[in-house]
């Protein structure tokens, strides 16, 4: 994690100093945008949930377009056993799917966490899928976290998990199931290697969480593994559970929990982090700006042109942490088998599929 960066300067213009008796200054109207400019990029960012090794991104690539090519499955990292005793067989099951409406004035952002722990490279299963709406006129950022499990059609690939559409096709299959499957046509994407967050969680000063009892032994295996992976930052394990602090590599174990509650149990957690830490990016001071920047340009690629970003970044400049809405789809799930694999599908497709609606459009 201790890789030299590539130094970022960030021009601040400054008011003249007052004579004397000296009071503190306002920020100027560029010290704001830049605070907002950077908060929104970390509000996208933070929320996919990254965990392990660094991997560094020259800054002229972060607009390049994630590339895909035949050695994207083979590279894929061995994913945990599915245990399917006494589950089910199930059908796949889908209803009818409309375009959600959206305002002329709200963006929509489909945000990627790829599972992949080679250094520089963005192919991998997108185990975190997350759709954000941003709506200046209710000043409102609305997250609807996908599960990884739930089945779809994957065009070209059968009936499959819907982290295996980043992975079979990059980002254009990922847009087309999405659409295909939920009616959603997101502006622009960002995807983001699984292993950066803890860099850019420990530029904000790490942050706080409540650890319940029951995911202390669960949190203290994943930060050790991580430790193994890479032995060049290693956390200390936690002893208690609580209100804690936590750093980078901690808060990342933390999100990387799958039990208790399985993938549901991982949603909330990620919710959790990107809460808390929400709240910390709203006092950034200037000061830290460069440091923040540095570890989030590392690890992301984007076709969200500048301009874009800072009409973003004006466009949620009033929220605050009741503005940020968080959905989970689907809400109730039933599991099941597919194809020797373990599965999600909503209990009823059209009224899970009412609440994605419905949530988008609040």
């Amino acid at each position: 994690m201790n890789e030299p960066r590539d130094r970022i300067y960030v021009n601040v213009e400054r008011r003249p100093q007052e004579p004397a008796p000296r009071k503190p200054k306002k920020p100027s109207k560029r010290q704001k945008a830049m605070r907002v400019l950077v908060t929104t990029f970390v509000i996208l960012v933070l929320a996919l949930v990254a965990c392990g090794i660094v991997i560094a991104v020259n800054l002229s690539q972060i607009w390049a377009k994630p590339e895909v090519d035949d050695s994207m499955t083979a590279e894929l990292p061995e994913e945990e056993e599915d245990d399917i005793a006494g589950l089910p067989e199930v059908s796949f099951e889908q209803g009818e799917v409309t375009a959600i409406p959206k305002t002329e004035s709200e963006v929509d952002i489909l945000m990627l966490g790829v599972d992949n722990r080679n250094k520089g490279k963005f192919s991998g299963r997108s185990d975190v899928m997350m759709y954000l709406r941003v709506d200046p006129a209710k000043k409102q950022l609305k997250m609807a976290s996908f599960m990884r499990d739930t089945l779809v059609n994957i065009e070209g690939h059968g009936k499959n998990k819907l982290n295996s559409a980043y992975s079979f096709g990059g980002v254009d299959l990922i847009y087309s199931t999405f659409e295909k499957s939920f009616g959603l046509k997101p502006d622009y994407y960002m995807v983001v290697n699984f292993y950066g967050m803890e860099d850019i969680i420990d530029s904000l000063g790490g942050v706080n969480v409540k650890v319940e009892k029951n995911e202390l032994e669960w949190l203290n295996i994943n930060i050790n593994e991580i430790n193994n992976e890479d032995p060049s930052g290693k956390a200390k394990n936690i002893n208690k559970a609580g209100e804690l602090h936590l750093n980078g590599r901690q808060a990342v174990a933390y999100m990387r929990i799958r039990h208790p509650g399985f993938d549901d149990g991982r949603i909330k957690r990620q919710q959790t982090v990107l809460k808390a830490l929400f709240n910390e990016m709203r006092n950034v001071s200037v000061g830290e700006i460069p440091d923040i920047l540095g570890a989030l340009v590392q690890y992301v690629r984007t076709d969200m042109p500048l301009g874009a970003m800072i009409d973003l970044a004006s466009a949620v400049r009033g929220v605050d942490s009741s503005g940020l809405k968080m959905f989970r789809y689907p809400e109730k799930y039933k599991n099941g088998s597919y194809n020797k694999s373990s599965v999600v599908q909503p209990e009823d497709f059209a009224t899970e599929y009412s609440k994605l609606m419905d949530f988008l459009n609040q």
